[in-house]
């Protein structure tokens, strides 16, 4: 197997470890084995280089198979990191993408501007350790010793011993981006809203900090019997939380995308003026002044399929049909009637909207179906029943069956959208490390 290397310090430095994951699984010749964790290190710079060199770095390594050389396959690196990007400036400075060959199995290749295995490869445990996650077995061909020596010397990998303070983080470039749910709305079925605005703010910190890609506003409960709050009073609960969390993140290139849950025109006209990212508009963007609003920007749209606003068990798909056809058919529909590019649209099936227990199992299970359409899927079955319920749960008490379920069908998903943010992410990482290093096909929807 083949490892290079993948590091990131300047810029989104996630995404751009992703979108470097994205485009080496594009090419017929190329094809992606494993991925390792996600390590953070601090950036090697010489000696006197400038205070603003020493950003951190994120690194991953990925094992491959290619019928390129070394060398085709290091120009279509080199072509790789421009198309990302980068920027050729002084060779130690911060770069948004830096994609290597670390090793090649066993073997030794030395050319002028080619040695593998990679030269600096035992001083490096951001390059050497997750190499080992890939292929644990793997030896240097000429310095074996040298490399016992190093990974008895560098401890743990969660121990920031090691030098550069290279550690471990809990992220996956191969696993579904999660959705931080954010309930400004004390009437959700969902028992973890706040009224203290001060108190979301902080919880929606806390849910970036776990893990969260994208953060989905909502003022307004969907839940059966709710009732339809104005526009006016929505907004009044989520402009002090826009407000400040855009002050909060101001000019780090790192901050979350921000989604708005709303499907009342004057709240989404207000979202757009705060930067949102994301429409989720569960109506299915029946309003002319959304689909207005989503025609003239670049924003992505999520199109959750459903019956009734809010949610009525009474207003289901009916039992004769099957929901997987039901569901897709009203997909196309929406997508031809809106006219917007299909890449922007985020397809969700609606876990919790006009559905029973069955329908709901038939689409968990059946989710390829809806990857057929061409569009990024999430799933938000966050806190729904979805499975045996052995005694009546309190609705925050159902994080566990969320995490089972968003384990089973992770392979299937772009994003998971969740209420407990560090739970899902935990159980992912702890999940594709268990994976890595035994040639797995990881999660690679993203």
């Amino acid at each position: 197997m083949i490892i290079l290397g993948i590091g990131s310090n300047l810029g989104h430095r996630l995404q751009n470890l992703r979108n470097a994951f994205n485009l080496l699984k594009q090419p017929a010749d190329i094809q992606v084995l494993a991925v390792s964790p996600v390590y953070q290190s601090e950036a090697l710079v010489p000696e006197h280089a400038p205070a603003n060199w020493n950003k951190p770095f994120y690194n991953v390594a990925i094992g491959i198979q290619t019928s390129l050389t070394p060398l085709d396959l290091l120009k279509r690196l080199k072509t790789l990191e421009k198309k990302l990007g980068r920027i050729i400036a002084d060779h130690w400075a911060p770069r948004v993408i830096d994609l290597d060959i670390l090793a090649w199995d066993q073997q030794i290749y030395d050319e002028t501007h080619l040695k593998i295995p990679h030269a600096g490869l035992l001083e490096r445990p951001f390059a050497l350790w997750p190499l080992l996650d890939i292929m644990p077995s793997w030896q240097h061909p000429t310095h074996y010793s040298l490399q016992l020596q190093r990974e008895q010397q560098w401890g743990e990998r969660y121990s920031i011993k090691a030098p550069f303070k290279t550690q471990q983080i809990l992220h996956r470039i191969d696993a579904p981006q999660l959705v931080g749910i954010v309930n400004a709305s004390p009437e959700s079925f969902t028992a973890d809203s706040f009224q203290n605005t001060d108190e979301l703010i902080a919880h929606s910190i806390a849910l970036w900090e776990a893990g969260a890609s994208v953060l989905d506003f909502g003022g307004q409960s969907t839940a059966p019997g709710a009732k339809i709050l104005s526009p006016e009073y929505v907004w009044k609960r989520l402009e002090p939380i826009f407000t400040a969390l855009n002050a909060y993140w101001q000019n780090n290139p790192e901050r979350p995308l921000f989604s708005i849950d709303s499907h009342q025109p004057f709240v989404v006209e207000k979202a757009f003026e705060h930067g949102v990212d994301w429409i989720n508009d569960i109506s299915g963007y029946v309003d002319s002044t959304i689909q207005t609003l989503v025609k003239n920007s670049k924003v992505r749209c999520v199109l959750m399929h459903q019956l009734v606003i809010p949610a009525d068990p009474k207003h289901n798909i009916p039992l004769d049909a099957d929901p997987i056809d039901v569901v897709c058919l009203w997909f196309k529909n929406r997508m031809n009637t809106l006219d917007i590019d299909s890449g922007r649209f985020i397809l969700d099936p609606g876990i919790g909207f006009a559905k029973n227990l069955q329908q709901k199992r038939r689409l968990l299970q059946n989710l390829s179906a809806i990857q057929s359409l061409a569009c990024d899927l999430m799933v938000g079955h966050s806190r729904k029943v979805v499975g045996l319920m052995t005694k009546p749960w309190a609705n925050n008490e159902r994080d566990i069956e969320t995490v089972s379920v968003g384990l089973s069908i992770a392979a299937q998903t772009d994003y998971l959208r969740v209420h407990n943010v560090a739970w899902m992410q935990q159980a992912l990482c702890s999940y594709l490390h268990l994976l890595t290093g035994i040639h797995h096909e990881s999660f690679s929807t993203l």
